[in-house]
């Protein structure tokens, strides 16, 4: 985590956009510590990016870091988007509700076919 957030800081404030890959492992590492406002700001980072990232990315990167966060983290992201109003994010939104009422657990988020 300190790594990831010390090299997006350098690239930042030299000017530079971070790889994509660095910002979706700062995403991940956000949720992993519970802070969804942070993870949030990621994804407003990735506005820069002209990669869309529809709903079955964000699954797919659910489901290759599932051992890192748990389902109420998920919920409290949805509500935190909602919360913000923010339309940008639908894919995520609609990826996390997706994940949330199919009643599977984050361990077994493997299972969602993508």
């Amino acid at each position: 985590g300190h790594v990831v957030e010390t090299a997006y800081s350098q690239l930042v404030q030299s000017g530079r956009i971070p790889p994509i890959s660095i910002v979706k492992e700062r995403f991940c590492y956000k949720l992993q510590q519970a802070d969804c406002l942070g993870a949030i700001a990621c994804v407003r980072d990735l506005a820069g990016y002209s990669v869309a990232f529809s709903k079955k990315v964000w699954l797919e990167l659910f489901k290759n870091n599932s051992q890192r966060f748990q389902r109420e983290t998920l919920v409290r992201l949805v509500d935190s988007l909602v919360t913000e109003g923010d339309q940008a994010h639908q894919a995520l939104e609609s990826s996390c509700r997706e994940l949330i009422s199919s009643n599977v657990t984050i361990d077994s988020v493997v299972d969602v076919p993508i």
